[in-house]
């Protein structure tokens, strides 16, 4: 497993203040994001249908599922980081917005 590890959570930022930044997410079919950090709690709203795999950073299988338009998720951060991969082992491309929150939820 590669050691090399982005600090780019998404494929590029829409909006950005100094309470949260949005991040737009997209994987071609059978491609990852490749292995990133998360230091903020961040949610996650699904564009479209698509199967994830979400990797650990030993290569590990954290989950694998299939995603629908709307789905929305909450991710807190337990700890310093969260280091994985996102892959879109299905056949249509993956697409979420990722808000990263610049403040703690609880």
């Amino acid at each position: 497993m590669t050691n090399d590890v982005k600090d780019e959570i998404g494929s590029s930022v829409l909006f950005e203040n100094d309470e949260i930044k949005v991040w737009d997410l997209q994987v071609e079919p059978g491609k990852g994001h490749g292995m990133h950090r998360h230091t903020n709690d961040y949610v996650l709203v699904f564009i479209g249908d698509c199967r994830l795999r979400g990797v650990n950073q030993d290569g590990s299988t954290r989950f694998e599922q299939d995603m629908h338009d709307g789905d929305t998720i909450l991710r807190t951060i337990d700890g310093d980081e969260d280091i994985h991969d996102a892959v879109n082992v299905g056949t249509t491309m993956s697409r979420n917005l990722i808000i990263e929150l610049k403040k703690p939820t609880s």
